[in-house]
């Protein structure tokens, strides 16, 4: 694997602390590989989402097992 990849993680299912620990990792060295859907950007607008608000996100991750990535699919206001 290269510098520019996450390490995958070979656990089904994926408990809640394995499933932070990815988007996470994804977060904070991997943002190229977390993809906005059209859906989360519309939701970003309708919802009036700015800096310095409390927000949720759905989000799916992709392939853990060898290279992850994510989508984020919806936001809200908490």
């Amino acid at each position: 694997m290269g510098e520019n990849t996450p390490k995958g993680i070979v656990e089904f299912p994926l408990t809640e602390m394995t499933a932070r620990y990815i988007v996470n990792d994804l977060a904070e060295n991997y943002t190229s590989r977390i993809r906005w859907s059209r859906h989360v950007k519309q939701r970003m607008l309708e919802r009036g989402v700015a800096a310095g608000k409390i927000i949720e996100l759905t989000v799916v991750l992709k392939n853990h097992q060898d290279s992850p990535s994510s989508v984020l699919v919806t936001v809200w206001v908490e």
